[in-house]
């Protein structure tokens, strides 16, 4: 579905062209996919990272299922740090061990979470990105500079995934809550 749109702006990103795929913005899924491919490049100089390059290669599906398998294991760690943030956002509001424990298990177990380790999509860095904002808005160390970065990463969660401002209500209640 998504796949493809992901592998190739996040191409495009690399190589310092503009995206494409407008209608679903996720530029700051495009943007990590885009770094991590041009460390990958660094390191592996069978692969191209420009993509006028790779369109004119003849090797094309090759280079496109490299990358693709990059993206799904940079997906992997997003997947995995979103649970792990998921965990200390609990954790910060002070939530019972054992009911933290029961929702990681039942967010572990749910359709929508293993159904993401099989589709390159846009939604678990938004939710992360999301979660790393509110941890630092909650933070014990209630200075400026963790309101201001916490808005930086509710900012690329937006870019992520405009959706995430859905849950901007829960945003302005740890605000509430914790100020």
């Amino acid at each position: 579905d998504q796949d493809v749109i992901q592998v190739y702006n996040s191409l495009l990103i690399a190589s310092g062209l503009e995206q494409e795929y407008r209608d679903h913005p996720a530029f700051s899924t495009f943007l990590i996919h885009g770094f991590v491919f041009k460390i990958f490049s660094i390191f592996n100089n069978s692969l191209l990272i420009d993509i006028e390059n790779i369109l004119n290669s003849e090797k094309i599906d090759e280079i496109f299922q490299n990358y693709f398998q990059i993206a799904r294991i940079t997906n992997y760690f997003i997947n995995f740090f979103l649970i792990i943030s998921f965990y200390y956002l609990l954790k910060k509001i002070k939530i019972d061990q054992s009911l933290i424990i029961k929702i990681l298990i039942l967010l572990s177990l749910s359709q929508w979470y293993v159904l993401s380790f099989f589709y390159l999509r846009s939604e678990n860095l938004s939710l992360l990105l999301f979660i790393i904002a509110s941890i630092l808005i909650i933070s014990d160390q209630r200075i400026y500079i963790n309101k201001f970065i916490s808005g930086i990463f509710l900012a690329f969660s937006m870019l992520a995934k405009i959706q995430i401002i859905f849950l901007f209500p829960i945003y302005i209640f740890l605000l509430m809550l914790f100020y």
